[in-house]
């Protein structure tokens, strides 16, 4: 592995937060790759209702913005208060948005994230190597990620819940570049905003 491989993999792992986060995962069949989910498999396995359709929104929008910001970098070297005033615009848009993804989340479930992966407490325990695939929606965002990821670990401890007494350890496999920058951003926002708070 490169040294700049290595210097990335660190920075993932050490941008790290316990965070109430949307999450669910699939089983992938021993004889299936991940690869071969087909937009039906995700629907049926990780999504409820028109959910996926929304989750789709969300996923559009935060291709507007990734796509846009170029031009917004450019135009707010060339005209602050215009770029101001359209940034104004974006945050009204922005909980325009959120209001109306509102009224579709879900229970959240916290986990131990970071852009290399994550850790949650469960009720069974998942075999080490196990493949899963894994939805992630984030707040307050509500952006939202698919994934793949692996069973690094798996560890019995009935003293921290009864309920939940397995404590799984994934690592993200199969992710997009976008998507990790997303999870270190938000990760990042909110080890700033908890300072802040204390």
């Amino acid at each position: 592995m490169h040294k700049q491989d290595v210097k990335q993999v660190d920075e993932r792992e050490y941008y790290r937060i316990d965070d109430a986060v949307e999450f669910s995962y699939y089983l992938v069949p021993e004889n299936r790759a991940s690869a071969d989910f087909t937009e039906a498999d995700l629907k049926k396995h990780l999504f409820e209702h028109h959910a996926y359709e929304h989750f789709q929104l969300i996923k559009q929008l935060r291709a507007i913005d990734i796509k846009s910001y170029p031009l917004f970098l450019e135009i707010s070297q060339q005209n602050p208060s215009l770029a101001e005033y359209l940034n104004i615009i974006n945050e009204k848009m922005m909980f325009i948005n959120n209001a109306f993804f509102k009224a579709f989340e879900r229970p959240a479930k916290t986990l131990n994230l970071s852009a290399g992966g994550c850790a949650f407490s469960n009720r069974e325990e998942l075999a080490e190597g196990r493949r899963l695939k894994i939805k992630l929606i984030l707040r307050p965002s509500f952006h939202g990620i698919i994934t793949s990821g692996v069973v690094v670990s798996s560890r019995y401890l009935p003293n921290t819940c009864a309920d939940n007494p397995y404590k799984i350890s994934l690592k993200f496999t199969e992710m997009s570049e976008d998507d990790r920058q997303m999870i270190q951003q938000h990760i990042i926002k909110k080890q700033s905003k908890n300072l802040q708070i204390s």
